[in-house]
């Protein structure tokens, strides 16, 4: 190391010194305890509102997130109903094609005649 970079690193220690020890002095002053004082009031304040706004912020996310679970139990319940309505809509739609007199199994067995039908005279 050069001698001016000690030279340097010297007078910084010693302003460092100088600084902190002015610092010390003054915060034991009567001047000196009101601003710490100040300091340690303003600081608690700080903490008790950062404190209030957490817990409002709490409140907040909770009647937020209570809220979008009704909601989604609302599009849920609705969407429920729609599919109820669809499924009721496509059998009244089923109902009006098949005879009332004829069944399931009739239908088939009419299906099934009809291919064969339908192969007999494709393969005249």
């Amino acid at each position: 190391m050069s001698n001016k970079t000690r030279n340097s690193n010297g007078l910084t220690f010693i302003a460092g010194l100088i600084v902190g020890g002015a610092t010390l002095y003054y915060l034991n002053t009567p001047a000196g305890k009101r601003l710490r004082k100040t300091i340690k009031e303003k600081g608690q304040d700080l903490s008790q509102a950062a404190l209030e706004n957490a817990e409002n912020m709490k409140e907040k996310l909770i009647e937020t997130s209570f809220q979008a679970k009704e909601k989604i139990a609302d599009v849920v319940e609705n969407g429920k109903q729609k599919v109820g309505n669809i499924k009721n809509s496509i059998s009244n739609h089923i109902s009006d094609l098949i005879p009332e007199n004829q069944t399931v199994k009739d239908f088939k067995a009419g299906v099934k005649a009809a291919k064969q039908n339908m192969n007999a005279v494709s393969n005249n």
